[in-house]
């Protein structure tokens, strides 16, 4: 058992080098399910056995087996094979709890140690719904947004909390201002084909578009070239009413700037 490059609670098991071997289901309970077999650019093939709320990911590892099938316990799931940026054949494996990356020794809830970095392997790979994504988003930009459940007049059309479209005399509740912010951060993202951007990067452009409502041509070519400084440097300009300077949009833009940077 060891917690791998100080990043997740895994074990790597390698047999005979150049050689690959058989996997088989572990003996910890009696049935499983095949829940997912897919493919991740870093570390190759990988399939998901479930028991409940647990589960085994086993990577660099391929089956003729299809999702939805069940194993018992010591079966033979398939075998290994060389993918991602492995470079000889072994098998790299990880339990979860739930969305947690436990400790393989510590199986019982109430002996459970969670690995504090979870959630970045979950983002990382496939774990993390856009909902969970675009919600840490939203709590991002909701420290630099007015909260209103009701509707106003903002000089252009009737808007609510985050300045979200609405209608005269609307009402609306915590939950579903949080579900129409969603909405619109998850456009901004298919937009501009964020998704591929770590979660800083997300926040901070997205925050940007949810202030601005688009990136001008010049802003897209600095984003898909990468060049996040640069990109920065031109959102400052949008610091300023009726060449006043606001001081809020000057903390948004370093929070941005912070984010963009890291």
């Amino acid at each position: 058992m060891k917690k791998w490059n100080g990043s997740m609670y895994a074990i790597d098991i390698a047999c005979v080098r150049w050689e690959s071997f058989k996997v088989f289901t572990p003996d910890y309970f009696d049935t499983y399910v095949i829940e997912y077999i897919g493919q991740d650019k870093r570390l190759g093939n990988f399939i998901i056995i479930k028991h409940w709320e647990y589960r085994f990911v086993y990577w660099h590892t391929v089956t003729e087996l299809s999702i939805w099938d069940r194993l018992w316990q010591k079966q033979i799931l398939w075998k290994t094979n060389v993918s991602g940026i492995s470079q000889n054949y072994h098998l790299h494996i990880e339990l979860w709890r739930n969305t947690s990356n436990i400790n393989w020794h510590k199986i019982n809830w109430w002996e459970l140690i969670v690995n504090p970095k979870s959630f970045d392997l979950r983002l990382q790979r496939w774990l993390v719904t856009d909902k969970e994504v675009n919600q840490l988003v939203l709590e991002f930009i909701a420290q630099y947004e007015w909260m209103h459940l009701n509707a106003y007049w903002d000089f252009k059309q009737w808007s609510i909390w985050y300045g979200t479209k609405s209608f005269k005399w609307e009402t609306i509740t915590d939950e579903e201002a949080d579900k129409r912010a969603r909405n619109i951060i998850q456009n901004i993202k298919t937009k501009y084909n964020l998704f591929d951007l770590d979660l800083d990067k997300q926040k901070a452009i997205v925050s940007f578009v949810y202030n601005i409502w688009s990136l001008t041509n010049k802003q897209q070519r600095l984003l898909n070239n990468g060049n996040y400084k640069a990109l920065w440097n031109d959102f400052l300009q949008y610091t300023k009413s009726n060449w006043k300077q606001l001081w809020w949009l000057v903390k948004r833009r370093q929070s941005e700037f912070n984010l963009l940077t890291r």
